[in-house]
């Protein structure tokens, strides 16, 4: 097991299940990211993640248990690195049984897959779009993923306003808004889990 894991079944973190792979993978978060963090940092990491067994004391043993176990296998350094070497710089395209998934790289190509399935599904996080799936059993015939457009990753500001663009993270859009905003910050912190507000995009 991961110490991630194992901490989390030795302190009996898991109870009806429903919720424990969300905090398991925002600990997994924590886990790579802070080597010693405080009961703020942890408690913001697991921030958005609700237990509706009212739980929480043996998931906060374990945010602080995982770190006592042997780091995990070097294997995930070697598959962040592989992943990290992709790169992105032209349209990749997919087709099964009539559906398709269009992921552009640039604006060019965004408006010319709009312009060729118009009534396509826009994808950019999928933190809704996943849930039309396996809640209401929807059929994406056409999809257009946008998260892959540089142009609308960008944060532009001015002493008027400020431009975010539409692929643009919730957690990077909390960031500049709660530097204007600051009465934002704790709205930003429980909106949901730092794994879905690194996914989820503000457009």
């Amino acid at each position: 097991l991961h110490p991630v894991q194992r901490a989390m079944v030795e302190c009996h973190g898991s109870q009806c299940g429903f919720c424990t792979p969300g905090f398991v993978m925002s600990l997994y978060a924590l886990y790579r990211t802070e080597r010693e963090p405080d009961e703020r940092q942890v408690r913001q990491a697991l921030s958005g993640n609700l237990c509706r067994c009212t739980g929480y004391r043996p998931i906060l043993a374990a945010a602080r248990r995982m770190y006592e176990y042997p780091s995990a296998s070097d294997s995930e350094s070697v598959l962040i690195k592989q992943l990290r070497a992709i790169s992105v710089t032209s349209e990749k395209r997919l087709g099964w049984q009539g559906s398709s998934y269009v992921a552009p790289s640039t604006i060019a190509e965004l408006a010319r897959a709009c312009a060729a399935r118009p009534e396509a599904v826009i994808l950019a996080g999928g933190t809704d779009v996943g849930l039309w799936v396996t809640k209401k059993y929807m059929d994406l015939p056409a999809l257009i993923y946008v998260g892959n457009v540089a142009e609308l990753k960008t944060i532009t500001r001015s002493d008027a306003h400020i431009d975010i663009g539409a692929a643009v993270s919730l957690t990077d859009a909390f960031a500049v808004l709660e530097t204007e905003y600051p009465e934002l910050h704790e709205i930003a912190r429980r909106f949901a889990s730092p794994p879905i507000c690194n996914a989820g995009t503000l457009g």
